[in-house]
Formats: C-alpha cells, structure tokens, sequence
C-alpha cells in the first residue's frame, strides 16, 4: 500500500510554484485562502 501524501502540503506545494518568490510564511497564507478542506 503506498503512503498518501499529505493534501494539505500538496497544497502548498502547488501554490509554492505560483509564488516561486514568496518566503515560506507567504505562501502557506496565500495556500489557506484556496484551501477548500476534503
């Protein structure tokens, strides 16, 4: 069985490569505005 990824930090992962520039803190803000939770 193969280890699911966190959704969450999937989620910051992809709003990381929308703000390449953003310091850590930025974009885990900018994530939990388009965090819809599952």
């Amino acid at each position: 069985m193969t280890k699911k990824t966190n959704p969450w930090l999937e989620h910051v992962k992809e709003t990381k490569k929308k703000f390449p520039d953003k310091m850590l803190k930025e974009v885990l803000k900018e994530a939990s505005k388009t965090w819809k939770k599952k």
